[in-house]
């Protein structure tokens, strides 16, 4: 993605069980998504917000984290893979009891 580009907005989307294998996800607005036991696997999040996103199931193996944004409401619970994340950030890492 081109700095010039427009970010993804995907706020609010229904993407749960979607296949979002190594999609460049630069800068996109996931917040309150639904992400509910979807394939990350290898997405670029670098930037991403995911206030409020539900990515309960979901699998983020080997995703690219960095200056992304999550809050209290980002529901993490079941997620595959963020042992093998690039950048996760110490504060989640410790919230999440990595």
């Amino acid at each position: 993605m081109t700095p010039s580009s427009t970010p993804t907005n995907l706020r609010r989307a229904k993407l749960s069980g979607a296949n979002l294998r190594s999609a460049n996800l630069y800068k996109a607005n996931l917040s309150g998504a639904k992400l509910i036991g979807a394939d990350l696997s290898g997405a670029n999040l670098i930037g991403a917000d995911l206030i409020g996103a539900d990515l309960r199931r979901a699998k983020l193996s080997d995703n690219a984290f960095r200056d992304f944004r999550w809050d209290t409401d980002t529901n993490w619970k079941h997620v595959r893979g963020l042992e093998t994340a690039v950048n996760l950030p110490e504060a989640l890492r410790r919230q999440l009891g990595l």
